[in-house]
């Protein structure tokens, strides 16, 4: 998931993602190293048939820093090792394969981090191949296919923006993240979950729609109960990260705000 460079726009695009389970775990949840941007697998950053190379210690990426026994098994999205990479031992013996001895590392700077708190973990080798070809073949079907791109017209924050909010009102700067437009996929091939978020931005939107021209314009009571309504459908919709940033944090702002207070 980002946000590609679209010229005046703000633009949320999801694609599908190769991970990895162990004992049932994302590789990712078990990564002891909280890095930005989240680390991947080598499958985000390389074609398939050198990532699963790669992942059976045949191959390695471009400026790569490992030794032979060490394998990425998540690493940037940028694709350069250098900049952060989990890393584990590999061994095998006849027909067993060992991942051990975890370690952060990276091409320069201090030290190597390592934990010797993570597992020994051993897999049969039929086994692991057939895991990477599976994965290979995931990636090969789905590779950079976007599952969703959104976009909203981008606001910069600044002065000019800040000179918007004392003139229009911070009601109505809010509202002009909730002007997203669809790009993919189309309407009859969303899901309903999808269309259920879409839907309640809109509802937000006209419901308030009269805010953006109209600083003093109070919402009527129904107005700001279907509002408030709406916009904590789109808080609890698991398909809520589909959503530019901004239009998210417009939307629990809005939350917050058309909530009554005691």
């Amino acid at each position: 998931m980002w946000a590609p460079y679209d010229k005046g726009w703000v633009t949320q695009k999801v694609v599908s993602r190769i991970e990895f389970l162990l004992d049932g775990r994302p590789l990712s949840e078990l990564n002891p190293v909280d890095a930005e941007p989240e680390p991947v697998s080598v499958f985000e950053v390389t074609d398939a048939v050198n990532a699963a190379k790669i992942m059976l210690g045949e191959a390695s990426l471009p400026n790569d820093f490992l030794s032979e026994d060490r394998l990425t098994l998540l690493t940037c999205l940028c694709g350069d090792p250098g900049d952060g990479s989990l890393t584990v031992r590999l061994s095998r013996t006849g027909d067993e394969l060992v991942w051990d001895d975890w370690t952060w590392e990276h091409g320069y700077g201090p030290e190597a981090e390592t934990f010797p708190g993570m597992p020994e973990c051993r897999f049969r080798f039929d086994d692991y191949t057939s895991v990477l070809e599976e994965a290979q073949q995931l990636a090969e079907a789905f590779g950079d296919q976007a599952s969703s791109i959104i976009r909203v017209p981008d606001h910069i924050d600044g002065i000019w923006r800040s000179i918007a909010k004392h003139v229009r009102g911070e009601l109505a700067c809010q509202l002009d993240w909730l002007d997203i437009e669809v790009i993919h996929p189309p309407g009859e091939q969303q899901s309903a979950g999808l269309r259920q978020l879409i839907d309640a931005v809109a509802v937000i939107r006209d419901e308030l729609a009269t805010a953006k021209s109209r600083r003093r314009h109070n919402p009527s009571g129904a107005q700001v109960q279907r509002s408030l309504a709406a916009a904590s459908q789109v808080v609890a919709s698991p398909d809520a990260f589909r959503l530019p940033a901004e239009t998210l944090e417009a939307v629990e702002w809005l939350h917050v705000h058309l909530s009554p207070r005691r």
